[in-house]
């Protein structure tokens, strides 16, 4: 040994032996903030999303140091303990852990946000201000808007009905990010397959209050009438029965293809009842304005064909405005109260029908007689002011080119930083034994084999957007069933790579702690475990490596320059 480190050594041990540092205390901070969502120039707190209190760790994953929800002002508060000073942020998920949730389709983790600002704990309070995510300087559709149209769909239905929605086989509902050439969102028995940059309805002509819970009936339809048309495709497809008799109806009602609510087909199409009646009922279900359904009838269309799904929404309508005290709906109930007992009422003959049942205008209308004997029933066809109408007319919006090429050009930003990130954090690997902080060491035991983890998952995703910048989808390969199902293979294999990928990444974190110190690392490598039984039983939790932010959907965080 020469001297210098003779005396480096001896200067450590005097420093820790002979004079030991006192341990620090814990003490409690708080941290605040808040996040608001701009979608076509209107400012909506994000209310009732999930918030990750983050520390910000120079050479490793920054861990989740406490989980609240946003408040209906989009604001959050968190308690936190600490004994050091370290920064500090938020991190928004798209999740209300209620049962609503959105993704991007190349990765099974919620989508997230980080707040625009940090702050250090060296006092007792932390405010982290005001976070605003939009897109295109405020005039586009942000992600946080769809997932806001989907939650407020939910909610809606349990204001409606009192209870938990039924969806699907596992009883959550999510919301996936594509991008295609056809434009079309489509929606299965649990999931609607969003196109990036489409709007979850007309925001333009709405004075948004600041809380989301306090939206009138029509505002909520006109805020997000297409968010709540789709949720009523994934009611309706639920009651009807399983994933498999969903794929027969798509085919025999050519579900996949474009339409409007006077003209439900066009040319080159087969006029059908079930066609009529699937899109008729969420045009009924999203509140679509009586004055544009009845105008659809003096401009020419039959209010008793229903092959025409606007001819059916009306008929609903009418439905829906026959039901009163001889449903057992109370006298008093009035206004928008009324409207919900009586929606509520309406999903119930559609799902009490049974499986199988209903798909057309007159099998539900036979259901209706035989849940409500009592009540007086106008005939088909028959026109009726008797519901005013909810909302304005819901337009279909403009759907905006896809974001393939800025996402390719991102992925590949990545691709070309990671390997210097790589050999730093190797290095840091390296000298982990100096870091006297347990859990620093096992971060930077295992950040090599996480940012390994992400170039192979980095890679996977350069290769699927060249492809798809190369061979975009087309109208007529989402407008079969076949066609559905090759995108369907197509996902499903890309996310059977990342889990791939994902299993490895964890199961190389787990030996790099197994190989330094498996005893003093034995909470991490339960962890570590349990994440690698999560992603072999296919949970939602199978991408915990993922990059996030290597696909951008386009949106913009930033401060706030407005409360």
């Amino acid at each position: 040994m020469n001297r210098a480190s003779f005396w480096a050594l001896f200067c450590w041990v005097l420093s820790t032996q002979i004079f030991p540092q006192h341990a620090r205390a814990e003490h409690d901070f708080t941290i605040q903030g808040k996040f608001i969502c701009t979608s076509q120039g209107v400012t909506m707190p994000v209310e009732g999303a999930v918030i990750g209190i983050m520390r910000d760790k120079s050479f490793a994953a920054d861990p989740i140091v406490t989980e609240v929800r946003t408040g209906g002002d989009g604001s959050f508060t968190a308690t936190v303990k600490a004994k050091d000073v370290d920064s500090y942020y938020a991190k928004l998920f798209l999740n209300d852990k209620e049962g609503v949730y959105l993704r991007d389709w190349w990765t099974l983790s919620v989508r997230e946000y980080n707040s625009a600002n940090r702050g250090k704990n060296k006092t007792n309070l932390v405010d982290l201000g005001v976070t605003e995510v939009s897109r295109d300087g405020g005039k586009g559709a942000p992600q946080c808007a769809v997932w806001q149209g989907g939650r407020a769909a939910w909610q809606e239905y349990m204001r409606a009905t009192g209870q938990r929605p039924l969806i699907g086989e596992h009883g959550n509902y999510q919301i996936v990010m594509e991008s295609t050439d056809s434009g079309i969102v489509w929606t299965s028995r649990d999931t609607t397959h969003w196109e990036i940059g489409y709007s979850p309805g007309e925001y333009a002509n709405v004075l948004a209050p600041d809380n989301p819970e306090q939206l009138s009936y029509s505002d909520l339809f006109e805020l997000y009438g297409t968010s709540v048309h789709e949720f009523g495709h994934a009611l309706r497809h639920t009651a009807d029965g399983t994933d498999n008799h969903f794929n027969w109806d798509a085919t025999r009602f050519l579900y996949a293809h474009t339409h409007e609510h006077c003209q439900s087909y066009p040319k080159g199409y087969a006029w059908n009842d079930g066609y009529g009646f699937n899109e008729g009922w969420s045009d009924y279900w999203q509140g679509t304005d009586l004055s544009l359904l009845q105008g659809c009838v003096t401009g020419g269309m039959d209010p008793k064909n229903f092959q025409q799904e606007g001819a059916v929404a009306l008929d609903l309508d009418t439905l829906e405005g026959s039901l009163g005290t001889c449903a057992g709906i109370p006298t008093n109930v009035r206004g928008d109260d009324l409207k919900r007992q009586r929606r509520g009422l309406m999903f119930g003959v559609l799902a009490g029908a049974g499986h199988e049942k209903v798909h057309s205008d007159a099998d539900f209308r036979a259901a209706f007689v035989r849940r409500f004997p009592a009540c007086t029933i106008p005939a088909p066809g028959t026109l009726s002011a008797a519901v005013p109408p909810p909302g304005g007319a819901v337009h279909p919006p403009v759907v905006e080119p896809g974001q393939v090429i800025a996402r390719l050009s991102a992925v590949r930003g990545r691709l070309t930083s990671l390997p210097a990130e790589i050999a730093e954090a190797d290095r840091g690997a390296q000298l982990e034994a100096a870091t006297q902080d347990l859990e620093q060491r096992a971060l930077l035991t295992t950040r090599p084999a996480y940012l390994r983890g992400q170039l192979a998952y980095a890679t996977l995703l350069e290769q699927h957007l060249a492809k798809e910048q190369a061979n975009p989808p087309t109208v007529a390969y989402l407008m079969t069933a076949a066609g559905e199902q090759e995108r369907a293979a197509e996902v499903t294999a890309f996310d059977n790579q990342a889990r791939a990928i994902t299993l490895k990444t964890l199961t190389d974190e787990r030996s790099a702690l197994m190989a330094k110190d498996p005893a003093a690392h034995a909470d991490d490598i339960s962890l570590l475990d349990h994440e690698i039984s999560e992603v072999q039983s296919g949970s939602d939790r199978a991408s915990a490596v993922m990059l996030q932010a290597v696909a951008d959907s386009g949106d913009t965080v930033q401060a706030a320059t407005h409360n």
